[in-house]
């Protein structure tokens, strides 16, 4: 499924970015 491959990359950049939030 390529959608995990986008999601997997984003909460990974988005960890680094420093905004882990959970909306």
């Amino acid at each position: 499924q390529p959608g995990v491959l986008m999601v997997v990359p984003d909460t990974i950049y988005q960890l680094h970015s420093g905004t882990a939030s959970v909306d």
